[in-house]
């Protein structure tokens, strides 16, 4: 009797265990990490844009196919990751995206302005290029760097969670139910 109810509490304690760091995962899974990748999404397809809008005023404003299509590509990317980290955002990472979101209009109005001036061989597309340019390295990169980390800071979170003192007592009280098995069988052997 005594090695049956330890086993079963046991169980339940490593049931109520799994489900409750399936939850914790599942949380940080859909608050912490999808936050995290869709911000560092962000910061790669600002980037890459960056590159591609200086490539094309150095080329002239004349537009190659290829690299203004990695441009659209690029801005593209950002903008769903920023539809993206919304979804799993917590409320203290709203306004952190809004002002993502914000900047990503205006960097690309400031991108847009340039390159018309570049076509028509005005010389200011370079100052409003490098206005974009400072508003993607100086805010927008490190903005996004900052939801990251606050991600990452969440699935690491979790994972402590997963690894607590609960979970701990779990794994005591099922090799204590393993002992009184092994206890159990050897009473009965030895008195059969």
């Amino acid at each position: 009797a005594l090695t049956a109810a330890v086993v079963v509490v046991a169980a339940l304690a490593a049931a109520w265990v799994a489900a409750e760091n399936r939850a914790t995962i599942a949380d940080a899974r859909r608050e912490g990490l999808q936050v995290a990748r869709s911000a560092a999404t962000f910061s790669a397809g600002i980037v890459a844009a960056d590159a591609d809008a200086s490539g094309a005023l150095i080329a002239g404003g004349v537009d190659v196919p290829a690299p203004e299509k990695d441009y659209a590509d690029h801005l593209r990317d950002a903008s769903e990751a920023l539809t993206d980290a919304s979804a799993g955002a917590r409320t203290e990472d709203v306004e952190e995206i809004d002002m993502l979101s914000e900047q990503l209009v205006t960097y690309t109005g400031l991108v847009e302005t340039a390159r018309a001036n570049s076509r028509q061989g005005f010389p200011v597309g370079g100052s409003y290029l490098a206005q974009a340019r400072r508003l993607a390295a100086d805010e927008m990169v490190p903005r996004a760097d900052r939801l990251r980390r606050e991600g990452e800071r969440r699935v690491a979170q979790a994972a402590n969670d997963v690894a607590g003192l609960v979970g701990l007592v779990a794994v005591v009280l099922l090799l204590g139910a393993v002992v009184m098995v092994v206890w159990a069988a050897f009473t009965v052997a030895g008195r059969t």
